[in-house]
């Protein structure tokens, strides 16, 4: 299926104040990636998790505390962070508006482990 609208995705809450809503995976035909689009609202933390495989996440809006390991790095909108695999990392919305920011990943489902 080479086309996938917004609105026939479910949006989930993972974290309280975070919502994702994966739009490419093996579920919609990918053999090999998966791209996940996620927003957190004002003080809201995706908490520390690792994954098996690397991740690239780049900001579309707001502000964005990106923790990987012992790193911290504040992201703006067009900013990216590549995340190894296996490297425990965290993501904050810092400031007064929603963080937008896509991931995606060189595997077809997303699996995030305790760090």
């Amino acid at each position: 299926m080479p086309y996938i609208s917004k609105d026939d995705v479910e949006t989930k809450e993972i974290e309280p104040k975070v919502y994702v809503r994966i739009m490419v995976d093996k579920s919609k035909g990918s053999d090999g990636i998966a791209l996940v689009r996620g927003r957190i609202e004002p003080g809201g933390v995706l908490p520390w998790h690792t994954h098996d495989v690397e991740e690239a996440l780049t900001v579309l809006e707001g502000n964005a505390l990106s923790e990987i390991g012992d790193e911290t790095y504040n992201l703006l909108p067009g900013d990216a962070v590549l995340l190894p695999a296996h490297i425990p990392h965290q993501l904050s919305c810092v400031g007064d508006k929603d963080l937008l920011f896509v991931t995606a990943f060189n595997v077809n489902q997303v699996v995030r482990l305790p760090a």
